[in-house]
């Protein structure tokens, strides 16, 4: 059901949240004004999703009621997040990075502390229901809500004004190139599940051992996405004064590519006791699509930043553009390479396209910053990559507990990127001193 309910995601968010983000950085005393609103807009778009939703899951896909009803509760659950992120785009555009990051975990330490009781007491003294979730969800999202409205009004001392909806024609205008954008993306992420759904003969199965295999690449581009989120406002703000981006994406660059390398090496040695730990079932192929999928995590951390700096710069045509070759590319790989090797053919066309992908954006920022490559980081990367590399093959040269061997090479890991210079103690407080300013 939440799946399903992703398809629909383009008429919930329609580019607004990164369009409000950007337009507060650069003009904070519009923030009141932007917030009533587009409060309304928001709702607007929530309510049609929610239609939408339940109309194509009821005549088109026929579910039963109780699913029907789930639905329900999850297409509300999905209205609420997107209003949590919309706040949140608000005070990360308003420079409250400290407090965004407290919001940004609120809803999740709520629902884990709901659930905590639900599961591990008698309070209810009945089995746990997946609808408890769903309510748990709701919850905390609410919750949170109150808490990141409150500190926008008494804290970030905004001002709600009456909604000028003379201007909401053109507010949609504006963030239509930020819709068309999450509409990419969306098929983007979801396009090779459905195809090796509908393109192998056991799709359903294979679909779910792929599932597997994402699941830790997963939750690793959610480090990378807050990242991003951060970097946003920080970005638009030096763009609109004018100051120069070099430092700032080169470190930010670094910081998150860094532990991509990490992950991606680490991951792809000890592939198989991750899986083993994660799952109870079809181990060997999950663990050759998680390692392959680790390595697509490295371009896909760097389109975090590269991509960011361009919707900072409202470079959003030439962002669709390339996102929308890389759709392309994507489900020509996939329709090639999944009848011939299976699902392994769907990780292939993924890590060959999001390399293309943050080639093509490289390239473009090159151009329009006039940024000359800088050899040295570059050459830290190899260095840091092959001795990191090096260092994984010894390790399992010796007959030792696999995890005891995973937590060597993650020690060694942070400290050769240190000696690499890769990251620095510096670096970090630079960034954290821009993210108070």
């Amino acid at each position: 059901m939440l799946n399903f309910s992703f398809l629909f995601h383009i008429f919930l968010d329609f580019g607004i949240n990164n369009f409000q983000n950007r337009n507060i950085s650069q003009n904070p005393k519009a923030a009141g004004q932007l917030l009533s609103t587009l409060s309304v807009v928001k709702l607007g778009f929530g309510l049609l999703f929610v239609v939408l939703v339940m109309t194509v899951g009821k005549y088109i896909k026929n579910y039963p009621d109780h699913y029907l009803f789930l639905l329900l509760i999850i297409g509300i659950n999905q209205v609420l997040l997107s209003i949590v992120l919309f706040l949140r785009a608000n005070l990360a555009g308003l420079q409250f990075f400290k407090v965004d990051s407290i919001v940004s975990v609120l809803d999740r330490l709520l629902m884990i502390a709901i659930c905590g009781v639900l599961l591990w007491t008698d309070i209810v003294n009945v089995p746990f229901r997946i609808e408890w979730f769903a309510y748990a969800q709701g919850a905390a999202y609410l919750s949170t809500i109150v808490v990141a409205l409150a500190i926008l009004l008494f804290e970030a001392k905004v001002k709600i004004e009456k909604p000028q909806f003379d201007v909401l024609p053109k507010i949609v205008k504006d963030s239509f190139p930020y819709a068309m954008l999450t509409l990419i993306m969306t098929i983007y992420y979801r396009i090779d599940v459905i195809m090796i759904e509908s393109i192998l003969p056991d799709g359903a199965k294979e679909a779910g051992i792929y599932a597997q295999g994402y699941r830790l690449p997963e939750m690793a581009s959610m480090f990378a996405l807050l990242f991003a989120t951060l970097l946003l406002p920080m970005f638009s703000k030096m763009l609109a004064q004018k100051e120069k981006i070099e430092n700032l994406m080169s470190l930010s660059f670094r910081l998150l590519v860094t532990p991509a390398i990490i992950a991606a090496i680490v991951i792809s040695f000890f592939s198989i006791d991750v899986v083993r730990i994660l799952f109870n079932a079809e181990f060997e192929k999950s663990a050759e699509i998680q390692t392959i999928l680790m390595y697509t995590f490295i371009p896909l951390a760097s389109t975090y930043v590269f991509g960011t700096l361009l919707t900072a710069n409202g470079d959003m045509k030439v962002l669709n553009a390339i996102s929308l070759i890389g759709l392309i590319i994507n489900v020509g790989l996939n329709y090639s390479l999944i009848p011939a090797v299976g699902i392994k053919g769907a990780a292939m066309a993924t890590l060959v396209t999001q390399i293309v992908v943050v080639g093509l954006q490289l390239l473009y920022i090159k151009k329009v910053f006039v940024i000359k490559p800088r050899w040295q980081l570059i050459a830290s990367l190899l260095l840091f990559s092959g001795g990191l590399y090096a260092m994984a093959e010894i390790i399992c040269l010796f007959d030792i507990d696999h995890k005891l061997m995973m937590a060597i090479l993650l020690i060694f890991s942070v400290g050769w990127a240190f000696v690499t210079r890769l990251i620095n103690l510096k670096g970090i407080y630079n960034i954290l001193k821009v993210g108070d300013e």
